[in-house]
């Protein structure tokens, strides 16, 4: 059977601990291909929430580039608001209308 699989076999005692480190290593290529993030680097899992994270990024960058080009603050102001909107999005704090259609779709609700 093992000849038959698409990964190595690894055998793993929970009693005596044998064989995890190779368990933590297979796991660690399959999932990160062998390059672990670093301990204090956030693992983002969830695409909505990348994309998410993306555009707060661009408009935080876009709001200190306006700073520093001595930009109307209200011109500011507007970068930095889709900033907290894009990481309320995350935290549940900012519902928007994708947001809602993706809920609705995926779960059967009210009915």
């Amino acid at each position: 059977v093992a000849d038959e699989l698409p990964w190595p076999l690894i055998s793993v005692s929970a009693v005596t601990r044998d064989g995890l480190p190779d368990l933590e290593r297979q796991m660690r290529l399959a999932v990160f291909q062998g390059v672990a993030p670093a301990s204090d680097a956030p693992l983002v899992t969830n695409p909505r929430h990348k994309n998410a994270l993306l555009r707060a990024e661009r408009h935080l960058t876009a709001a200190e580039a306006g700073v520093a080009s001595g930009a109307p603050p209200e011109l500011v102001a507007v970068d930095l608001t889709a900033t907290i909107g894009a990481l309320g999005e995350i935290t549940g704090e900012t519902v928007t209308e994708e947001l809602l259609e993706t809920i609705f779709s995926r779960f059967c609700i009210g009915k």
